[in-house]
């Protein structure tokens, strides 16, 4: 039979493993009685932990949510998880979460046995150094839109546009999106009667208003999905829908969430409209994929493709020095 400290330590480590247990099994794998069951219990009590007991069929105990975070008991899978998620936390570039997940994991490296911390920090070394940093975040931000989205709070945010525009917005957020290594603000604009997306990271001031807002329908049962599309429709100043001769799952693969909009047309075949600041750019994100192509719209992406060829075939040393400037005159007048 464990000792009364030991058998005080299991018991929490048993009531965080499942959400409530029948007294009877309770015991039963402390091996005591219901009635020394009973009073442990009343000692956690007396500690400050919240736990909570019915009686009946469906009866037992639970561990309740409170002020007081009793001792974690981790095995390895676990205490690798809390490690990379407390280290991506660390690097995610949201002011404040850094300082907060890095002394996090200073106390959770304390207590790990000898074994478990050298593997946690050799992954480290040699896994987490390579992450993406987001944007800079306010973790005050975050926060505060969070519980606006929660709680239905008329919200006003100072907003910088991507062109450096300043301007106040008065919104009512519903939920946060994160879409690659960028994070979103999916938002009601009551000023334009519609749906708006919002880069956080370009969000410079929240202030919640003393009003809520009602509910309405989301703006799609994909907010991911919504997101994507909301960025690869921004007004671009050049644009194009091309097909692709690729399953739509390979060229997946190979994309990101920014890339564009896709749609299968066939097993071997899907579409791809994109936008992008420049033409040359344009082109390049077409081909990069790899894959036979044809435009469907846009006539100046054509255009601009056979400045491109010409500019490839030259460069391949397939056009003679005679030929050079007169095709390089007519390229350059299409």
């Amino acid at each position: 039979m464990l000792q009364a400290s030991a058998r005080l330590l299991r018991l929490l480590t048993l009531l965080q493993a499942r959400a409530s247990w029948p007294g009877g099994e309770l015991a039963a794998r402390l091996e005591i009685t219901s009635r020394t069951l009973r009073r442990d219990i009343d000692r956690l009590r007396s500690l400050g932990y919240p736990i909570d007991g019915a009686t009946g069929v469906a009866g037992g105990y639970m561990l309740g949510a409170g002020a007081s975070l009793p001792p974690l008991s981790l095995d390895e899978d676990e205490a690798t998880a809390v490690f990379i998620g407390l280290h991506v936390a660390a690097g995610t570039g949201v002011t404040g979460a850094s300082s907060s997940a890095l002394r996090s994991l200073a106390k959770l490296e304390r207590v790990l046995p000898p074994r478990l911390r050298k593997n946690l920090r050799a992954l480290h070394g040699s896994v987490l150094s390579l992450a993406d940093r987001s944007p800079e975040l306010s973790l005050a931000n975050v926060s505060t839109l969070a519980a606006s989205c929660s709680e239905r709070i008329v919200t006003r945010i100072a907003y910088r546009a991507r062109d450096g525009a300043s301007s106040e917005r008065r919104v009512e957020p519903f939920r946060i999106v994160r879409v690659g290594a960028l994070w979103y603000l999916v938002a009601w604009d009551p000023t334009k009667a519609e749906w708006r997306t919002f880069r956080l990271d370009r969000i410079t001031a929240v202030a919640q208003a003393p009003e809520r807002f009602k509910a309405r329908p989301p703006p799609g049962d994909d907010l991911v999905a919504y997101v994507t599309t909301s960025l690869s429709s921004v007004g671009f100043a050049h644009r194009a829908k091309v097909l692709l001769h690729a399953p739509i799952q390979a060229v997946r693969r190979r994309t990101g969430p920014h890339d564009g909009l896709f749609a299968p047309v066939s097993e071997t075949t899907c579409t791809m409209e994109l936008g992008a600041p420049t033409l040359d750019v344009l082109v390049a994100r077409i081909v990069w994929l790899g894959v036979e192509f044809d435009v469907l719209e846009s006539d100046e992406l054509r255009r601009h493709l056979a400045k491109v060829a010409f500019r490839a075939t030259r460069a391949a040393g397939q056009i003679d020095a005679g030929d050079d400037l007169a095709r390089g005159r007519r390229c350059n007048n299409a």
